[in-house]
């Protein structure tokens, strides 16, 4: 699945580029518990883009998880 972070939407938005947002449930790998993970679709995507950040604790990026579905 493709990836993006907050600044790659951001770039979206500057450079005019439209986009939907979504939202689907998935388990945390940590603890297990279910949560919800953002989606964005462009045109012409093949697949929805996840929202991404870099992860504090190691040297890669994770996904961003939310505990309720923001709205």
């Amino acid at each position: 699945m493709p990836m993006v972070t907050r600044e790659g939407v951001e770039i979206w938005v500057r450079d005019d580029i439209s986009f939907n947002c979504r939202y689907d449930q998935v388990s945390d790998p940590v603890d297990g518990a279910l949560k919800y993970r953002c989606l964005y679709e462009t045109e012409g995507s093949a697949a929805p883009f996840v929202l991404v950040a870099l992860a504090e604790d190691s040297d890669g990026i994770k996904v961003v998880l939310f505990d309720s579905k923001p709205s």
